[in-house]
């Protein structure tokens, strides 16, 4: 969190050089105050929006080795060469729960290559952020005890001004105020201003502009106080007050803010000189008599809240005002609140302002890994891979006890860093959270309903659609949703009962009992059939056949690639099958490994409908039964189970037939699903458990709340070729040869 936080000041800094670099160059073109104080306001508004969209840009980070202190000493050699000596702190592993690991530095670690890194340098980023909240909490909590001592002022010495406010009301009309604010004096010694806190706005005027000016200047000083309102200047004042106090530390802000109140004081000049009914030059006139009243003694600086002038501090301001004030011909009092080039400017602003800047997708998905010595074959003696989810190490990036999220249904969009989950807590709506940082980004709504944008059983499945969208499947249609959620396109194919969804070269398709249904890009439907191998699948040819079938057939699941859709099928008696279709129309088969599956004297109970008739058999959990597609980065196939609590799964070459097979840590608990691979990690679903009143655990199927990645580690045999990268650079001349 401290480091997505200080990449987002930092993206933030970088933003508002380049926003008000350019607003300088453009202003020297653009003549109009109003448009000039429109591209300031940009700049303030672009750092206040929430930014939610990180930018793979940066440099990789370097990588930091997280071990037990026992391990530190005994294997020195883990310490991947990419990291220098001098730059590693160890860190003892105080969990071995998914939680972060709790960091304590040894000073005392040496001749292992081990040196320690001093206190200041790896605080230097909680002690940056915390500076940074401090200094935000001073500003705000300073600005709003001067706001309520202003505000308790005004209560006890502000009087209203009948002859002025009818003096406003004339000028409010001329404006086309729909509520022309009540003006009050006070014997205070402040600048006219116009006052919000919350509640009406109100108009200040000072008595001794009262006792010292004539009704022609006065007449001046109501309508720039007055065009301030129409300006809505007030709310502007809260902008500046949220920018100066999330970022008091970046001098672009107060310098942009100075900037645009000089702009604004100055539009409010033309709007008062067609409000007051005066000449420029009379007006002008005006003007200077205000700043030689104001010059006769100390003024104190207005609260952050209050839209007062302070020109008559800076010569160059006033100068540049007086000469707005003649040369500007008058504008229209009545013309539109929006300009075009403000709406744009803030348009421009909030978009750039939803990025920020953060390492390349190495450290989103990429883990330190920590070899281990040990070496196994199976039990025919063939080297086959042999793989372990390492617990004792990762991240966690979801951690939320409110979530009950669905193993069985999620999305991952690699290139973009996003995790889409259906969550029960949210019956009606897809939640997207960020990879990097855990963070909620948005919820895509799929309400139930008949309508064409509506599930009559709800929504089933998810899958990444192209250009960062989504595809959402339910009982017969498949709604497609853009990068930001916006539905695009329903599809309603001739097969009405698939239930999984899958990008098929950039189309979206669905599993048919023979076959895969894809659309066309005109919208029709291109069903690719199956060959007849695959028609020993178990047919329900009756009602009691069908419900035996519901009870013991998983039912069809499917992963895509831009040619291939391989479809996984479920049986009663055997493991699973695996058939692949092309677009080209070819069909084929995927061997399904059956290394440590024990199919032989498994428990296979009789399944009985409501009717009692005995018509089918519960098949075995092992772990190659129930199985879940997915894809890898390198193109591989992954299928994951959740039936068998020390297996997870496999990962196939679909090209060679290779495979390794993933067996979780024996020592982990049943609440852990494996779910997908992110480069040479996994990525774990933590499902909710509790005790029960037997003394045992009870959990909870698709119900997780807690995700965290964890790295792969070789435990026997050797990966296939390409398949894990780091794992075979480890195996290299290194223990587990």
């Amino acid at each position: 969190m401290i480091d997505v936080m200080l990449q987002i000041g930092a993206t933030k800094l970088v933003l508002a050089i380049a926003l008000a670099g350019m607003v300088w160059v453009v202003r020297r073109r653009v003549k109009r105050p109003a448009t000039v104080h429109a591209l300031w306001l940009m700049v303030l508004v672009a750092l206040l929006v929430p930014a939610i969209v990180p930018l793979r840009v940066l440099p990789e980070e370097e990588p930091v080795v997280v071990v037990a202190r026992s391990e530190v000493l005994a294997q020195s050699t883990v310490v991947p060469l990419a990291v220098r000596p001098e730059d590693v702190a160890e860190e003892v592993v105080a969990r071995s729960e998914v939680a972060p690991p709790a960091a304590v530095t040894d000073a005392g670690v040496r001749g292992d290559g081990m040196v320690p890194a001093g206190w200041l340098k790896p605080n230097v980023k909680p002690l940056t952020a915390l500076l940074w909240l401090l200094g935000s909490g001073a500003f705000f909590g300073w600005t709003v005890a001067r706001t309520v001592r202003f505000q308790r002022m005004l209560t006890r010495a502000a009087r209203p001004a009948p002859r002025l406010q009818r003096l406003a009301n004339e000028i409010g009309d001329t404006l086309g105020l729909p509520r022309v604010p009540r003006v009050y004096t006070t014997d205070a010694r402040v600048r006219p201003l116009v006052w919000w806190a919350g509640g009406r706005v109100r108009v200040l005027i000072p008595s001794m502009f009262v006792a010292e000016l004539d009704e022609t200047e006065i007449r001046a000083v109501l309508a720039h106080e007055l065009a301030h309102v129409r300006r809505r200047d007030y709310l502007v004042r809260v902008v500046e007050l949220l920018a100066c106090s999330a970022y008091w530390w970046n001098p672009v802000v107060w310098w942009a803010k100075r900037r645009m109140r000089s702009a604004e004081e100055s539009s409010c000049d033309i709007l008062a000189v067609a409000a007051s009914k005066l000449t420029r030059d009379r007006y002008a006139e005006s003007l200077l008599r205000v700043v030689e009243i104001m010059s006769a003694g100390p003024v104190p600086r207005a609260p952050a809240l209050a839209s007062a002038a302070d020109s008559c501090r800076d010569s160059r301001r006033l100068e540049q005002r007086l000469r707005t004030v003649l040369a500007t011909a008058s504008v229209s009092p009545t013309a539109g609140r929006f300009r075009v080039a403000g709406a744009t400017a803030l348009a421009c602003g909030l978009s750039l302002g939803l990025v920020y800047c953060t390492p390349g997708a190495r450290s989103a998905f990429a883990q330190p890994q920590l070899p281990t010595t040990a070496v196994s074959e199976d039990g025919a003696g063939n080297r086959i891979g042999v793989l372990e989810i390492d617990y004792t190490t990762g991240r966690t990036i979801i951690d939320d006890e409110s979530r009950s999220m669905w193993a069985t249904d999620l999305a991952v969009d690699r290139s973009r860093g996003i995790l889409y989950v259906i969550d029960a807590e949210e019956r009606e709506g897809i939640m997207a959270f960020s990879l990097e940082t855990g963070a909620w980004i948005r919820t895509i709504r799929t309400p139930r309903g008949d309508g064409l944008r509506e599930f009559p059983g709800g929504r089933w499945s998810t899958a990444v659609a192209p250009d960062g969208g989504l595809y959402v499947s339910g009982p017969g249609r498949v709604l497609e949703h853009d990068a930001l959620g916006t539905l695009v396109g329903t599809w309603s194919p001739a097969w009405q009962k698939g239930t999984r969804v899958c990008d098929f070269g950039g189309e979206p398709a669905i599993p048919m009992r023979s076959g895969v249904m894809r659309r066309r890009p005109d919208g029709t439907d291109d069903p690719i059939p199956a060959e007849a191998e695959e028609e020993d699948a178990f047919i329900a040819r009756s009602h009691e056949d069908a419900s035996a079938f519901n009870t013991t057939h998983v039912g069809a699941r499917i992963a895509c690639t831009g040619s291939t859709a391989f479809v996984v099928r479920s049986y009663l008696d055997g493991p699973d099958s695996v058939f692949t279709y092309h677009r080209s129309g070819e069909v084929g088969r995927v061997a399904v490994p059956t290394d440590f599956a024990e199919w032989e004297g498994c428990e296979k109970r009789e399944v009985r409908t409501p009717s009692g008739p005995s018509v089918g058999r519960t098949p075995c959990w092992v772990w190659n039964r129930a199985l879940t597609p997915s894809m890898d980065d390198r193109g591989n196939l992954v299928l994951f189970s959740e039936v068998d609590f020390d297996t997870a799964g496999t990962i196939i070459n679909p090209e060679t037939g290779c495979y390794a097979i993933v067996r979780k840590d024996p020592s982990t608990d049943k609440s852990r699903i494996p779910v997908r691979i992110l480069g040479d990690s996994v990525l774990v679903f933590h499902n909710h458990s509790e005790p029960n009143e037997n003394g045992g655990t009870t959990y909870y199927t698709d119900s997780a709340n807690r995700v965290s990645l964890h790295p792969l580690r070789r435990v026997g045999g050797e990966p296939c070729p390409g398949m894990l990268p780091s794992l075979e650079q480890v195996g290299q001349g290194g223990p587990h040869e």
